[in-house]
């Protein structure tokens, strides 16, 4: 695929530098070569500078801010009005990350045929300086993938702006659509994949490996975060695992297993990238709780198979079903969407978990969890199931909550099933 000006144009970040950067493809596309460098040759301190103050305002970068004051020092003490071009060019390479030792002799060459073509340098044949064509299509090609369309985030601490972040969003309550808008527009959007990537390995390392007391404060976070990311850019994410399968198998053995698990059930690709003794170690400790394993169904071959095998066991013998959390139910139930079948699976053993509840308490934990949220994704002969539970098991009609939850009950089964429906064979429940 041959290189494209306006095609790599669009990843420039900053939305000015984005609008000012049609000059140079204009000029550039006119022939207009000595316009085209001097225009360039702008955009680029600009930038560089629109960077910096991204990073002082949004992130408090104190490099940032001391290089900024320091290029306005130098634009009132030295009479060259020029000089604080190349002292912010020097000082951003010498101090930050944005620029490699190729960007900033790729700059210094620009300036030059910039000093060569905006003042009357001429030949001795009288001639002014004439860039080529290549000369322009280098600097531009060079300026785009050197400078313009790296983000500020690019500086040395973005993994610490990142972790504070992180740390701040323990304590506060957000929806996932919240927390995905923050990232996006204060990190995702603003760094390159390789640093994307960089960041991903760090905080699988805090969430899965690290057992510092602030990794332990702030890692369901740390968690939510990294499945986010790997939501963000799935199949890259994925190969990247997998190239990288040494140091993504490193797992410390005291640090429980629910959260590598959950990230597994989101991702079950990433299963396989493993190891073959973090594999079988992941195995091991999967077993040793029973709502992690009954969760953790990229164990099997898919969810359906993982799902049938638990169908059986819970046809042989309905009460193991009292062995499950809540949670755990609700949790295939999420990763069932999508697909109806399973979904009506998995309504099934709920009404069945309520139906074969041993106590008041269980009674009212599993009416909130596992029957409110789905009165509208009853079927009507699962509707009918939950009435037969409430005929049936004393435990959930003589809790204390039953008269009450009851008249829910009954006015979401007369919505299901019918006003006209014959209810008299619920002869415990009066309609």
């Amino acid at each position: 695929m041959n290189y494209s000006f306006e095609y790599v144009s669009e990843q420039i970040h900053h939305p000015k530098t984005k609008e000012y950067f049609k000059e140079v493809l204009q000029t550039y596309q006119s022939g207009n070569y000595r316009s085209c460098i001097v225009i360039l040759y702008s955009i680029v301190i600009t930038d560089l500078l629109y960077k910096l103050e991204e990073l002082k305002d949004l992130y408090s970068d104190d490099t940032a801010t001391k290089i900024l004051e320091e290029v306005e020092s130098e634009k009132e003490t030295n009479k060259q009005l020029s000089a604080w071009e190349m002292k912010l060019v020097e000082e951003i390479y010498k101090r930050t990350k944005l620029l490699e030792a190729s960007d900033y002799a790729n700059i210094s060459s620009l300036k030059d045929h910039r000093n060569l073509s905006a003042h009357p340098v001429l030949n001795k044949n009288f001639d002014l300086f004439n860039p080529s064509l290549e000369n322009a299509r280098s600097h531009i090609r060079n300026m785009l993938d050197g400078v313009l369309t790296k983000p500020s985030m690019l500086s040395k601490k973005v993994f610490t702006f990142f972790i504070e972040d992180i740390a701040g969003l323990s304590s506060t309550e957000f929806t996932q659509s919240e927390l995905e808008r923050f990232l996006e527009s204060r990190y995702f959007r603003k760094i390159a994949m390789n640093e994307y990537k960089e960041l991903l390995k760090s905080l699988w390392r805090i969430t899965f490996s690290d057992t510092s007391e602030k990794s332990k404060k702030h890692r369901y976070t740390c968690l939510t975060v990294l499945n986010l990311m790997i939501k963000r850019n799935k199949t890259e994410i994925i190969e990247f695992i997998r190239a990288n399968s040494t140091y993504f198998s490193k797992l410390n053995t005291d640090i429980n297993i629910e959260f590598i698990n959950e990230t597994l059930c989101l991702y079950p690709q990433i299963f396989t990238c493993l190891s073959a003794d973090t594999q079988e170690y992941i195995r091991a400790e999967i077993r040793k709780s029973k709502d992690d394993e009954f969760i953790a169904y990229y164990l099997n071959s898919d969810l359906r198979t993982h799902m049938r095998t638990f169908q059986n066991i819970f046809e042989e013998d309905p009460l193991t079903l009292e062995d499950l959390s809540t949670w755990s139910l609700k949790k295939i139930y999420d990763y069932a969407e999508g697909d109806k079948f399973l979904e009506s699976t998995v309504l099934d053993w709920m009404i069945k978990k309520f139906h074969y509840c041993g106590s008041y308490n269980s009674a009212d934990v599993n009416y909130e969890n596992l029957i409110v949220p789905h009165f509208s994704d009853f079927s009507a002969q699962q509707m009918k199931d939950l009435l037969k539970a409430i005929n049936r098991n004393s435990q959930i009609r003589d809790r204390r909550a039953y008269s009450s939850t009851i008249e829910t009950i009954k006015l979401h089964a007369k919505k299901v099933l019918g006003e006209e429906y014959d209810f008299s064979e619920f002869q415990n429940i009066r309609f």
